[in-house]
């Protein structure tokens, strides 16, 4: 796998192509939002090659998912509230928080169960057994 330097922003890695073709070949059609969440689109177009959440162990997709959801959830509700109250309350902050919680919870345990039935490698295992063919697509892209 190639590593990209910060200052190269593109498309997805290969290792990331091939890693969202292989769950297409094993038959998982996710919607984009679990097949590429916002924050991994993100992070994929900025060349970091972190595991898809299909791939991501439970700890990883865990705090990912739930903070991604935290900030997402939070930045509506406090700008509700701002709007409807004139200020924020601190339990507002502690709602926030176990709402990040239980979503990363629920989020981790959906990707466990994908892996499981359908029967995917963890992200390490993925890369190396697929990191190859990945390296073998970036020569072949960089040529053209």
């Amino acid at each position: 796998m190639r590593r990209l330097t910060s200052e190269k922003v593109g498309p997805r890695p290969a290792v990331i192509r091939r890693a969202i073709a292989f769950l297409h070949a094993k038959g998982v059609q996710l919607p984009k939002r679990d097949e590429a969440p916002l924050f991994h689109r993100v992070a994929w177009r900025f060349g970091m090659a972190i595991a898809p959440p299909a791939y991501a162990g439970w700890f990883a997709n865990f705090v990912i998912l739930g903070v991604a959801f935290a900030l997402g959830w939070g930045v509506i509700v406090c700008a509700v509230t701002l709007v409807l109250d004139g200020a924020l309350p601190p339990r507002l902050y502690l709602a926030v928080a176990l709402m990040a919680v239980c979503m990363g919870i629920i989020r981790a345990f959906q990707f466990q169960r994908l892996q499981r039935r359908v029967g995917l490698p963890g992200w390490r295992a993925f890369l190396r057994q697929h990191a190859g063919d990945a390296r073998e697509d970036d020569r072949v892209n960089s040529a053209s």
